[in-house]
């Protein structure tokens, strides 16, 4: 990934290795190196790969092989790692050694899209069932009661990330925090909620921008180096969470919660069975209000609409840990059946 156009032979090798994990690796060097030798490599690989995973990376690096689309941006702000060690053998500074201060950059799209139902589903790495390294459970969601994600693909610097479902790009958020870089994308299901597929601990080279919609199995990013800032000084690893909701929902309300509401001039107490974007009203920056679709006790549902709140505020649902992983589901539970059976399990 940090090497010259000595190392495009080797790598034009491991593309026709039969190990899938090998051959994305190698297209994912390759269209970092760029270049003639790269770009034509990528090219013969793509006309005979049948891997749907690969395919996808093939794809990318062929674009970033002749551009750089993580590396252009308006403001000028990018992310640079610094090298160290002797000439030959440099390596990535670790990230306790390097003062990065707050994030480099953290971009939101909250304007209103209508965005279609998903209808196929995949996992955002490949061999996502895999234990963790050494023995450890893969499942690491609720992890000491608040681990409002999972951790896996451990060590696999380098390696794709992928869209989970159509959907739209709410988030990209730049090194210097925890998560390193990070993608969000916010998905609309069948059934009429919402779930935002959060991936932390990504390299610098994002492919994508809030705002651009995206398609099941679409590479986003890579995994971030170990102990760089670019994945926030982790062991390399994919942290993987779901939100249960929209990108932007009332600070305080979770699916599964009994509220106080109005139905059809009653006050009346009923569960919040999903949470959504209002379907009238506007706040102070155009962007729509946030409600919760309300069960009343006859069995009718009901949107209760939200006054609007700060950005930020409404945004305290989205941290790596929360108590009880409130707002939050478990990937273990709800991706596979997305995948297998396109219904994910009810919320609790």
């Amino acid at each position: 990934m940090l090497g010259d156009a000595s190392v495009v032979p080797a790598l034009t090798t491991a593309l026709d290795d039969k190990d899938s994990m090998v051959r994305e690796a190698a297209a994912n060097a390759l269209g970092h190196l760029g270049g003639d030798a790269a770009s034509a490599a990528l090219e013969k690989r793509k006309a005979v790969e049948t891997d749907v995973f690969v395919k996808s990376t093939i794809d990318a690096a062929v674009e970033t092989s002749k551009k750089r689309p993580y590396e252009a941006r308006a403001d000028g702000k990018k992310w640079q790692e610094n090298l160290v060690g002797p000439t030959g053998a440099k390596r990535v500074e670790w990230a306790w050694l390097v003062k990065t201060g707050s994030p480099l950059f953290n971009d939101y799209f909250c304007d209103p899209v209508d965005l279609a139902a998903a209808t196929t589903f995949s996992f955002p790495v490949q061999r996502y069932k895999e234990d963790l390294f050494a023995g450890y459970p893969r499942n690491s969601f609720g992890a000491g009661g608040n681990h409002a994600g999972e951790d896996h693909a451990w060590f696999r610097e380098g390696c794709s990330y992928y869209a989970i479902a159509d959907g739209v790009v709410r988030m990209v958020q730049g090194a210097g925090g925890d998560w390193g870089f990070l993608v969000l994308v916010e998905i609309h299901l069948a059934d009429g909620r919402y779930v935002c597929a959060v991936y932390g601990h990504s390299a610098f080279d994002v492919l994508v921008k809030p705002g651009d919609h995206v398609v099941c199995g679409q590479r986003l990013a890579t995994q971030g180096l170990s102990c760089a800032v670019e994945n926030g000084g982790y062991g390399s690893h994919l942290h993987f969470g779901l939100g249960d909701g929209p990108f932007r929902r009332p600070s305080k309300i979770a699916a599964g919660d009994v509220v106080d509401f109005d139905a059809d001039g009653k006050r009346v107490k009923g569960p919040v069975l999903r949470l959504v974007y209002a379907k009238e009203g506007k706040g102070s920056r155009g962007w729509p209000l946030t409600a919760a679709i309300c069960k009343a006790p006859d069995g009718s549902e009901h949107e209760v609409v939200f006054p609007e709140e700060e950005l930020q505020k409404e945004l305290t649902w989205f941290q790596a840990y929360i108590k009880d992983c409130r707002g939050w589901v478990n990937p273990q539970t709800w991706l596979p059946a997305l995948v297998e059976t396109k219904a994910p399990p009810p919320p609790k």
